[in-house]
């Protein structure tokens, strides 16, 4: 009986198509609250989820306009803003993402690049 009083309250999940449909769905949602906080050397960085969505279209943009975005795309580095937001950005292209491990010898990261068939 608990279970059918929590489905009558409970709001109506919205099942997300695709990494771009989830972004979307959070924007509509809850465009101006934070999605990301984090450091810089001026302070302390917040980030909508609506301020979010647009470095990811202008990311794309960019992509886009050399090319790329139905490349394939490597990244490596430290976990930070800037990886999930080319993570984030790749993945609501039509291209490939490919993290690439920031311990990796030199010959082996070049040995992935190669591997992956990365463009960028």
């Amino acid at each position: 009986m608990a279970r059918n009083v929590l489905a009558k309250n409970s709001p109506e999940l919205k099942r997300p198509e695709s990494v771009k449909h989830l972004l979307q769905i959070a924007v509509d949602e809850a465009a101006e609250r934070i999605a990301f906080k984090y450091r810089t050397k001026d302070g302390i960085r917040e980030v909508s989820f609506a301020e979010f969505q647009k470095e990811t279209f202008y990311l794309g943009t960019a992509l886009n306009s050399l090319g790329m975005a139905r490349g394939h795309i490597g990244c490596s580095g430290e976990n930070s803003y800037n990886w999930i937001l080319v993570y984030l950005t790749a993945l609501q292209s039509e291209g490939v993402f490919c993290p690439i491990d920031k311990e990796l010898p030199d010959s082996d990261f070049v040995n992935v690049i190669h591997g992956g068939d990365d463009d960028i």
